[in-house]
């Protein structure tokens, strides 16, 4: 479990699963890390923020930002939006 502020999050959280799941390249020759990662929270509500660097076999394709709209249930977290940037 790793604590964020006020926030806890435990990593069988949907959340924490995603951010890692979208960190971790699935396959070598396509790899799309993402850094700086910013997150505001409002008790069920949450915006995360984040830079990406799309690669292929190696070499950067383009950037841009990663933005996400979550939004907490009595299941956990779901995602509401999703939208980025491309340059």
């Amino acid at each position: 479990m790793r604590v964020q502020g006020s926030e806890s999050f435990n990593d069988s959280d949907p959340c924490t699963q995603f951010v890692t799941a979208a960190t971790a390249p699935a396959n070598p020759t396509l790899d799309e890390p993402i850094r700086n990662i910013r997150m505001q929270l409002d008790r069920d509500l949450a915006t995360v923020w984040a830079e990406y660097q799309l690669r292929i076999g190696g070499k950067v394709s383009h950037s841009g930002y990663d933005a996400f709209q979550l939004n907490r249930t009595t299941t956990g977290w779901k995602i509401l939006n999703i939208a980025d940037t491309f340059r």
